[in-house]
């Protein structure tokens, strides 16, 4: 472990200021998006409460910039103690490279490899990569993608079959793809219901969204499922359908993910069927697994997964309500972290999703 490793608090309720100050960086794809915004605020909120100075730098979706960046962060007389960041446009295994050579640990959050790349596990072929936090995309896209095809059916008075289009991501996306993975995987089970006219690739650009909603309603006119593959692009396509004169909730019906707050509101007016999400959480909760880290927990390498949820589950997370509203500043960190709140029992955040109870 570095030089800034901590002593292993054995005292319950021990206040963060009595430590060495950890210094961490947080990589973002974009600053001006939602989610990544949301991201930013938790993260700065967990590193507050955990006396660790963070510093967020916005990638701008630029391939390049986390190398250079990186570069610039590593060769500063005061190393990082820790890197977080996101498999954005397969740049992750350079980053875990660069890394290791300079002995520097990391943790990977929401976007990971794809099964191909054969990179393994934390720890398996780089030491220093000491975990990774990812999201049940794929459960969950197939969970979202049956209750959108049920309330289409259930709605529909014209007849089936019922036409479909999807707006996907950016195809370097993992994230992307394990979603259009359940999503598939939910039309199988509905052939000869719902026909799935054409995926359009929106590059989780609202703008592109709003030109392929319109552009597949001049196709497909008669299409009543929207399949989208973030909050953005799913309201993007609903303010297109208005405008088209069509009734989101009524004679088209469309679902996203993400879980954002302004979403929520979307969904309790009826205009978007459903979204799972909460993940702009994993790098909060990645800053207190590595704070934990230095104070003597989590030094085995693992790999954890993230329970996504919908507005329609009570999430086993303290602060369910607080995370929702994205009320960060309400939240106290310190509980979750088992350095000042010494527990034997798992991070809640990880509970597997069959634990999480759904609403009456």
């Amino acid at each position: 472990m570095s030089k800034a490793t901590i002593t292993l608090a054995t005292t319950k309720g021990i206040n963060s200021e009595s430590y060495n100050r950890l210094f961490f960086v947080l990589f973002i794809n974009n600053n001006e998006n939602p989610f990544w915004r949301l991201t930013k605020i938790a993260a700065e909120k967990a590193a507050k409460d955990l006396n660790i100075n963070l510093q967020v730098v916005s990638l701008n979706n630029n391939p390049l910039r986390p190398l250079r960046a990186l570069s610039t962060l590593l060769s500063s007389p005061r190393k990082p103690d820790a890197i977080l960041f996101s498999n954005m446009k397969n740049t992750g295994r350079s980053i875990l490279e660069l890394l290791e050579k300079h002995k520097v640990h990391s943790f990977i959050y929401d976007n990971g490899f794809p099964a191909n790349d054969k990179i393994g596990l934390p720890g398996s072929e780089f030491l220093f990569w000491q975990a990774e936090l990812l999201s049940n995309n794929e459960a969950a896209s197939r969970k979202l993608t049956l209750e959108l095809i049920d309330t289409a059916i259930r709605n529909n008075q014209d007849g089936l079959p019922l036409s479909l289009i999807a707006l996907e991501g950016s195809p370097s996306s993992e994230v992307n793809a394990e979603r259009l993975r359940g999503m598939y995987n939910a039309l199988k089970t509905n052939q000869g219901n719902i026909i799935i006219k054409q995926v359009f690739r929106t590059h989780w650009d609202p703008k592109h969204a709003k030109n392929a909603t319109l552009s597949a309603h001049r196709r497909y006119p008669k299409t009543s499922l929207i399949w989208a593959a973030n909050d953005e692009i799913a309201i993007s396509a609903t303010n297109a359908m208005i405008e088209l004169g069509r009734v989101p909730g009524k004679d088209v019906f469309i679902s996203g993910f993400d879980r954002l707050p302004k979403t929520l509101q979307r969904i309790e007016q009826g205009e978007i069927v459903n979204s799972y999400g909460g993940q702009y959480m994993s790098a909060a909760w990645g800053i207190v697994y590595m704070f934990d880290f230095y104070n003597g927990f989590n030094l085995a390498h693992r790999s954890m997964e993230f329970p996504l949820t919908d507005r329609r589950t009570f999430s086993p997370v303290r602060y369910d309500k607080e995370i929702r509203q994205a009320q960060f500043e309400k939240i106290d960190f310190k509980i979750f972290s088992k350095t000042l709140t010494p527990t034997t029992a798992p991070y809640d955040f990880l509970l597997p999703p069959e634990e999480v109870k759904t609403s009456q």
